[in-house]
């Protein structure tokens, strides 16, 4: 077999492969479900089908005598070939598709036809016997036929010469196989046996030997390394080509096994047979069954088939009819190399993937959309066959499970024009996933118990909820049965126990949503509808099946001849069923660790639910009910009869009193037995006296057992104590068989919950009252010891007496203690301590603190306690009757266990109609309050928490505010420091400019009043040096020119560096104040 190297999923819906072999190839993963395609025409068996290499062409071969070319795509009829005068037994194309053969069994002719243009006869080659297998060599060039008496012939294709004949066989040839390369040659015999030949020699290479009847089908695996054999004796066999070992049978068919085809991956084979089903197998260990096609044909298969790309599988039968069976939808078939390699490598990084498997890849959940079937395909995992769910569950992939296995229902119709299957489908998928078991017979619930992953189970259970409330029923195949079954008989309880033992809050959780199924009984049975029942109870009866038809007919209120029902008495009733197969079955653990797990969450409102409900009414009143009322008695009578005997011991005669001894003894041993028993099936002492009844039962046992040991062997005074501790312990133990009736049981109930609700607040009572009971008795124990009481006789002084009784030892100081908080004492003996005052406060301090504040307090912990027990009255009381049950059952014995109508596979019930639609009961409204209570406390926690969490972030925001308005304030500081300074620079800038037209100004006037005064003095001198004057007026106004130019460039200079400055000063003050505003807008983003 080739190895992939890669895939990549593509956005038309396929995946393309590239491996080895040097081949690319695009695989369909978007096809919907469909039938078959069926292809119509013989008018009578077809015992053989092929398929062109190219797949568009299906050529069959009939007893009809005709050979038949279909459309592959639509199921046409391309060509009649008719030539053959005898009964046709097989057919073959050759590799490029255009030559085809068939054998001719009466007619004793092998005729090859043309498939190219129009179909037609191109050469008939005169066997000479009867032929019954024909196949072409891989190069087309010759082929292969063998019929009768083991005759076995090689044939040119040009001239139809014979080449070549093998001679081995001692019966008919009816199968042939040739090798990819064209060495050898596989043949199968109605000897029993298979034959390998060398093809130039024609010498035997190998015999295969195992069948016990004639094998009809033989075939090779790609790389030519096994053959796969089928027989008469509804088997076939899988053998290694080179040593020629058996390495397998395949074992499920129940007629003979007529043909078998490998798949051109290498990983899977088809076997078709008389039972009219054909089976996909693994070619893999341990070669298991992956798939039963059950209506593909209407009588037995004859020939079987796959095409080259391996997606179609085409069957011929003895109903006339060829199917071509699109695979995808049934199994899927991709190369497991394909399928590791697109888990194991993300398609658009090419990266390898750090784990066995990329879970969440996008890839990986678009396959599982389109294909569901892959979570269920075999794959291996450290040399064993696991499915994707199994390894999903192993490696607690809780995420990938809760995306793969939960369907939303809300796909819309688009998904079915994209190729995808429905949701019921696919749905019906994922639940069969969950039930499925590997190799080791352990489902997903098992493996995620075993790696303890908690994610997983409730992924589990949450399915398993929505599982057991379908209608419809699932495809699953096992040992026994090969027929559709109801998700209720596949639940795995046996796995479901440990989930609930390791897992008790998850499995609690899952038990409270389960609810009774309706059977539909009453849909059987026209117009019955009554039933003698009260309108809160109920009626359960067991059954061996889970919806047995009329099963209510004989005790239901038949119509009258008038077909009406009497409506006078009873009420509407709907049946029911427990949804769970074997729960109330002989050993079924169930119950037991449901009390455990409900023991050790504290959590009885599980006991509320119907089905726990159910089961235990049910075993309460068929067989509980009857033994514990005669062990009530009996130890009613064990008590009474000790009573007698310690009371009246000294008024009655020795006889007498043996008469009392003897049924007390006698009972006591028979108690002591039934707690052996009880402390056997625990298996562990500190789950056997964690319960309450159960200590008192092994004190108040071991006292009597103890005081008459003591009384016979003459201790009567420790006698007599232990008969005082047996005595009060034995009564109290009465009320344990008080707690298993409605009325008194919800009381006893009440009785242990306030004992056990107040506990942490009688150990603080405890402690209080020893402090303050020492602090008494050093007070005293350090006084006189006596006083003067008031009042006393004689001289009309107060007589001198002891001090207060208890006050000698610590210990006896403290029961002093509890007599001050009795009210028993007396202020005078406060004269007898050290220090009177001292005292009096004390006890003051000690009457406000024990009797007014701690004993209020304990007034309104205990009202509190009464409302919530009072809330879950009904479900403890549940929860203890279900106790009882365990320990009846307990003492049962095997004749008791065999008993099926105690122990039924399935429970049905009768519900009132009434309390299913109005729940007009008092107890169904106590219920709902009960969850609306707990659901509102819940709320309220959550709501308490979630505004918690709002005030520490209103906080947060709070001070992040403060922050933000005290770096805005700074930045506008900043702002209005950058605007003065601005301010400034323009003021500058006015002021240089002023300054430079005031110096211009005065350099102009300067200039004038020079040219007047020498023009004044020198008047004379201008008018004779006129010549002289106007050239120096010319070399001065050049000089006046020139300064003006001067003093024009140093102004603009003067602007440009003003400019420049205020450029750059208006540049940095918006990039301050841009800085404060992102620093603003920061902190107001993280406010």
């Amino acid at each position: 077999m080739t190895e992939v190297n890669g895939v990549c999923y593509r956005s038309d819906n396929t995946i393309s492969s590239a491996s080895t072999d040097g081949k690319a190839r695009a695989w369909n993963l978007g096809a919907k479900a469909q039938d078959p395609l069926k292809l119509e025409g013989h008018t009578n068996s077809v015992q053989a089908v092929a398929i062109s290499g190219d797949g568009s062409t299906v050529i069959s071969g009939s007893q009809d005598k005709s050979v038949r070319v279909w459309d592959a795509q639509t199921g046409e009829q391309k060509a009649l070939l008719e030539g053959h005068t005898g009964m046709v037994f097989s057919v073959d194309i050759s590799k490029d598709g255009k030559l085809a053969v068939s054998a001719g069994y009466s007619d004793k002719t092998v005729i090859i036809w043309s498939l190219e243009g129009e179909a037609k006869e191109l050469k008939k080659v005169d066997f000479g016997k009867y032929v019954f297998a024909v196949t072409f060599a891989p190069n087309d060039e010759s082929l292969f036929a063998g019929g009768v008496d083991g005759l076995l012939k090689q044939y040119s294709v040009n001239n139809g010469e014979p080449i070549k004949e093998f001679k081995g066989h001692t019966d008919y040839l009816t199968s042939l196989k040739t090798t990819s390369n064209g060495n050898h040659l596989v043949s199968a015999s109605g000897d029993n046996k298979i034959i390998v030949w060398n093809v130039k020699s024609g010498e035997k290479v190998l015999t295969l030997e195992g069948h016990t009847d004639r094998v009809f089908g033989v075939d090779l695996t790609p790389d030519n390394s096994k053959i796969i054999s089928a027989s008469d004796n509804k088997t076939a066999k899988l053998w290694d080509f080179k040593t020629g070992e058996l390495l397998h049978t395949f074992e499920g068919h129940s007629s003979s096994v007529n043909s078998v085809a490998i798949h051109p991956s290498g990983n899977f084979i088809a076997t078709g047979s008389d039972d009219k089903t054909w089976k996909l197998w693994s070619l893999h260990p341990p070669y298991s069954l992956l798939y039963t096609s059950h209506d593909s044909h209407t009588n037995g298969i004859n020939s079987v088939a796959f095409s080259r790309d391996g997606n179609s599988l085409i069957s011929g039968s003895y109903d006339y009819t060829v199917n071509i069976t699109y695979l995808i939808p049934h199994l899927n078939l991709l190369p497991s190399s394909v399928h590791d390699s697109t888990f194991k490598r993300d398609c658009n990084l090419e990266e390898e993937s750090s784990n066995s498997y990329d879970w969440n890849n996008t890839t990986t959940m678009a396959l599982l959309k389109r294909n569901p079937n892959f979570l269920h395909e075999p794959r291996f995992d450290n040399n064993s066959l696991q499915t994707l769910a199994h390894l999903a569950a192993q490696n607690s992939k809780s995420a990938f499970l809760a995306a793969a296995l939960t369907i939303p229902s809300e796909d819309t119709e688009d998904d079915s024009e994209k190729g995808i299957m429905g949701w019921q489908s696919r749905q019906k998928i994922a639940f069969l996933s969950t039930i499925l078991r590997n190799p080791k017979n352990e489902t997903l619930l098992a493996l995620a118990v075993k790696a303890e992953s908690g994610p997983v189970v409730k992924v589990l259970l949450d399915l398993y909820n929505l599982l057991l409330s379908q209608t419809y029923a699932l495809p699953f195949t096992s040992k026994n049965s090969s027929q559709e079954q109801h998700p209720s008989s596949l639940f795995p309880l046996d796995e479901f126990i440990p989930a609930l033992s390791k897992f008790p809050q998850l499995a609690i959780a899952f038990l409270s949503q389960l609810s009774l199924n309706t059977s539909g009984d009453h849909l059987v049975q026209k117009g019955v509808a009554r039933h003698e029942l009260g309108p809160t109870s109920r009626l359960i009866v067991g059954s061996t099946s889970r919806v047995p038809q009329n099963f209510w007919k004989g005790t239901l209120k038949q119509p009258d001849k008038d077909g009406k029902v009497p409506q006078d008495s009873g009420v509407p009733v709907t049946a029911k069923f427990v949804p769970l197969k074997n729960i109330a079955a002989r050993n079924s653990t169930f119950l037991a660790t449901v009390v455990n797990a409900a023991a050790e969450t504290r959590d009885y409102s599980v006991f509320e639910n119907e089905v726990l409900a159910t089961i235990v009414q049910h075993k309460w009143e068929k067989y509980v009910r009857r033994k514990f009322i005669n062990l009530m008695l009996l130890n009613i009578c064990m008590v009474l009869f000790m009573t007698c005997d310690v009371l009246l011991e000294s008024t009655l005669s020795q006889a007498e009193g043996f008469f009392l001894k003897i049924p007390t003894a006698t009972l006591c041993l028979y108690f002591i037995k039934i707690e052996g028993l009880e402390l056997y099936s625990a298996n562990s002492l500190h789950l056997h006296f964690s319960n309450f009844w159960n200590f008192v039962d092994f004190i108040s046992l071991g006292s009597i057992v103890v005081a008459y040991i003591l009384r016979f062997s003459g201790v009567d005074d420790w006698a007599t104590v232990c008969f005082a501790l047996a005595l009060p312990l034995s009564y109290l133990n009465t009320l344990y068989y008080m707690q298993g009736f409605e009325g008194s049981g919800q009381l006893v109930r009440m009785i242990l919950g306030i004992i056990r609700g107040i506990g942490s607040f009688m150990l603080i009572l405890v402690v209080c009252m020893i402090g303050f009971a020492f602090g008494f008795y050093i007070l005293y124990e350090a006084g006189p010891g006596e006083y003067a009481s008031a009042g006393g006789s004689g001289s009309g002084e107060g007589d001198v007496v002891d001090g207060p009784y208890g006050m000698d030892t610590p210990w006896m100081a403290m029961f002093s203690g509890f007599l001050l908080l009795l009210g028993d004492f007396n202020v005078e003996e406060f004269n007898a301590s050290v220090n009177f005052g001292t005292t009096l406060l004390l006890f003051v301090v000690f009457m406000f603190f024990i009797n007014i504040v701690m004993l209020n307090l304990l007034i309104a912990i205990m009202g509190d306690i009464f409302d919530n027990i009072q809330e879950n009255a009904n479900s403890e009381f549940l929860f203890a009757r279900a106790e009882i049950i365990i320990e009846i059952e307990n003492m049962l014995s095997p004749k008791e266990l065999e008993n099926e109508e105690w122990f039924p596979i399935w429970l049905q019930v009768l519900v009132p109609t009434q309390s299913d639609e109005d729940n007009g009961s008092s107890d169904a409204w106590q219920g709902k309050m009960r969850a609306l209570r707990k659901t509102m406390a819940d709320v309220q926690a959550g709501l308490g928490s979630e505004i918690s969490e709002l005030k520490s972030k209103l906080q947060e925001s709070d001070a992040k505010r403060e922050i933000a308005d005290a770096k805005r304030a700074k930045a506008e500081m900043k702002r209005d420091e950058a605007q003065t300074k601005r301010d400034d620079a323009e003021a500058k800038r006015d002021k240089a400019v002023k300054e430079l037209n005031e110096k211009s100004d005065r350099i102009e006037k300067m200039l004038s009043t020079d040219v007047k005064t020498k023009l004044g003095s020198e008047t004379s001198d201008l008018k004779t040096k006129l010549v002289e004057s106007d050239a120096e007026r010319r070399l001065a106004e050049a000089k006046r020119d020139e300064a003006m130019t001067e003093l024009s460039n140093q102004i603009k200079l003067s602007n440009a560096k003003s400019d420049r400055m205020e450029e750059m000063l208006s540049q940095l003050l918006g990039q301050k104040m841009e800085e404060e505003q992102n620093d603003t807008k920061e902190e107001g983003g993280e406010a």
